[in-house]
Formats: C-alpha cells, structure tokens, sequence
C-alpha cells in the first residue's frame, strides 16, 4: 500500500491508471479515500425542520458564538460533492434526514445541510461524465433523527435513491457469490457499490452484513493510532469491505465534560484534530511501516477523513 499523501492523490485522480493497475482486484480489495458526513459541506441556516428549533435560529444571528458552534458542529467538508471525486475521493459517506414539515429528504449532521435530490443529482451528473470512476455509497440515517425516521420514510427514500442513480448500481447478481473485480462492474457499466442501513432488501443494496466498520473515540494521538491499527488488524482475515473514519473525536463523557474539544476538532483549512494534512498522510505511513515490521496486512477498503484539503 503505498500512503505518502501525493501518490495516493495521483492514484485516485488518474482513473485511467488506477484501472489498469486494479481491474482485475475484486472490489472488497480495492483501497481508496472517503470523506466523512461528505455532504457536510454547507449549512442551511434559515431550515424549519427538526434539526434548527426556532429558538436556536434567532440566536445564531444575534450571538455569533452560537453561530460558531452550530458551524464547527456540522460541516465536515470544504468542497461540494462535484469537487471531492475530482480529487479523488471515492467513497461517501452521507445521513439522511426526512423533513415532515417540507415533506422532503436532506442530508444532515445533526443540523440540515442539503436536500438530498439535489445531491443525488451531482453525483449522477459527475458519473454520467466520468465513466471510468468506481465510488463506494454508504448512507445512514442521521442519528441525530433516528426517533422520526419510520419505515414509510424508508420506503420512499430507496424510491428516490433508485430512482436517481439506480442505473450506476452494482447488484449482487452481477457476480453471484463473491464481490466483482473492477473490470466486472466498469464493463457493465456500474459505477456504484451501495451500503445503505435498511431493512428493505434489494440486489442493489449490499447490506451490512457485506461490510464491518469502527470508529475510534479519543482525541489522545497514541491511543487513536492504536484503535486504527488493531482495527486494521483485526480486519485481515474478513471478507467484507472494512472501513474506519481517521478523525480523533472525543467521546460521549469528554464532550458532557468539557464541550471544546469537540469545537477544536475541524479545520477547513486542514490543520485541525480532524484535518486530513497534519493527521493522514503520518498515519499511513507509520501504519506501513508497522505492517513491515510488524508482518500484517492492511486490508482496509476505505479510510474516511474531513476537510481533504
């Protein structure tokens, strides 16, 4: 695995390259770049649904600070998604929010970022212009809405998500029991591999029992980069698609104790606790350098970060 921060930019850029040197790599071998919450890149200030009560929306015009931390709390991302996968990035990580007062989907983080259809429609677009580009898609609802997210919300939002990019979707009965190489699913003209949390079973939604993920809470350096590397570790022997977000974030009790760390952790200039310049490329590269040493193999599928540049 080669991680110095410019190379693997260059590998992921030039699709032409990357196919050649992986196509025949079935797609639960394949390493690349996600952006956590990637749709996290705005903030709907003036939205009336449940994730910006009434009285919250007065304050953040009236007390900046209030504005800050709404902000620092929810925009993970720099760039529209347009911009992510012309960098690169290819996989993205989205929640999903149903409005009952507009009766419309968003993407949210906690706080409501974009509709959802809108978004839907950038990625089919990018597609449609980049036919050699594979992404994986995994989507959960926001777990700041879980409670109101019903099953007939569900339904309907399959309904949109097929209905928009269905025609990139890779399906399970492209190559019955196993996972498609790279030239399997670019030949067919599929661009997609879906990850969404529902009960709904479809042939193009690979459900979690195809993928295994952790998330590492702690905002020390040494005791994040030992949760990344025995993840990685334990990863080895799975036949799924692995995943881990490389963010320090505090946990539950830290943020209940002390609220700064969590405003400390992003960056949109890249240099924050989240940040991909400082915190990345240094984690990959010790990570090889273990894994020589230490004789295991990195078989994570997808390192999500914030704020790429």
């Amino acid at each position: 695995m080669r991680t110095k921060n410019k190379i693997l930019k260059d590998r992921l850029i030039d699709d032409l390259n990357f196919f050649a040197h992986n196509k025949d790599v079935p797609l639960n071998k394949l390493q690349v770049i996600g952006t956590h919450d990637s749709a996290c890149f705005q903030l709907i200030r003036g939205h009336n649904g449940l994730a910006l009560p009434k009285y919250v929306r007065p304050l953040m015009y009236f007390l900046p600070f209030v504005d800050y931390f709404v902000k620092k709390w929810t925009v993970t991302q720099s760039m529209k998604i347009s911009k992510q996968l012309e960098l690169g990035i290819r996989a993205l990580d989205l929640r999903i929010t149903y409005d009952a007062i507009r009766k419309d989907f968003y993407f949210t983080h906690t706080f409501f970022c974009i509709k959802a259809d809108k978004l839907l429609d950038d990625i089919s677009c990018h597609l449609a212009k980049n036919p050699l580009q594979f992404m994986f898609l995994i989507i959960k609802p926001d777990f700041a809405h879980t409670h109101t997210y019903t099953p007939e919300q569900d339904q309907k939002f399959q309904e949109l998500l097929n209905s928009k990019l269905g025609t990139f979707f890779v399906t399970k009965s492209l190559t019955p029991n196993s996972f498609p190489t790279l030239q399997n699913v670019l030949t067919a003209k599929k661009n997609i591999l879906c990850n969404v949390a529902t009960s709904i079973v479809t042939d193009w939604n690979w459900g979690d029992e195809y993928f295994s993920g952790d998330w590492v809470n702690t905002t020390d350096d040494e005791a994040f980069y030992q949760g990344v590397k025995n993840f990685v570790i334990s990863s080895e022997p799975q036949n799924t698609i692995s995943y881990i977000p490389l963010m320090k974030t505090p946990d539950t009790e830290t943020i209940k104790r002390d609220i700064k760390p969590s405003l400390l952790c992003s960056s949109d200039k890249g240099d924050g606790i989240y940040g991909w310049s400082k915190l990345v490329p240094p984690l990959l590269d010790r990570l090889e350098k273990d894994s020589e040493s230490e004789n295991f193999s990195i078989n994570v599928n997808i390192f999500f970060v914030d704020y790429i540049y």
